[in-house]
């Protein structure tokens, strides 16, 4: 993972974090330089990122993630949104998004504004050297 920048951490060479800012799509963007990351440790794949979007027709917000920062399979991946908790889907694909089913739990009514945070732990797909 050298080729990807990483966020300013206190133990940078302990599991780095990875910056994403670079694959958000849609409009969605990081609330700041260090909310946007994962860390890949062992056999685990960390998720934290705070994100905004003011009015995305689109419920995919990453898209082309590295393959080292994809999971073996599709796997859910918690987020809380202003209408409540949920998920999104973590493609091995290498897209994230939020599906029918998961806004269906909230009855639907999310406009895709405001802030969205995505946190948890997946594990990781085929180890990188």
């Amino acid at each position: 993972m050298s080729d990807l920048s990483t966020l300013n951490t206190a133990y940078p060479d302990v599991h780095p974090w990875v910056d994403l800012r670079d694959y958000l799509v849609n409009g969605w963007t990081s609330l700041g330089t260090q909310t946007c990351g994962v860390s890949a440790q062992p056999n685990m794949l960390a998720w934290s990122m705070r994100l905004n979007r003011d009015n995305s027709t689109s419920r995919t917000f990453m898209a082309d993630l590295p393959v080292n920062l994809r999971p073996p399979q599709n796997l859910p991946v918690g987020i809380f949104i202003s209408v409540g908790a949920t998920y999104c889907l973590l493609y091995r694909s290498g897209t994230m998004f939020v599906p029918n089913a998961a806004l269906d739990a909230l009855g639907g009514s999310w406009d895709r504004t405001g802030e969205m945070t995505v946190t948890g732990l997946v594990p990781r797909g085929t180890a990188v050297s």
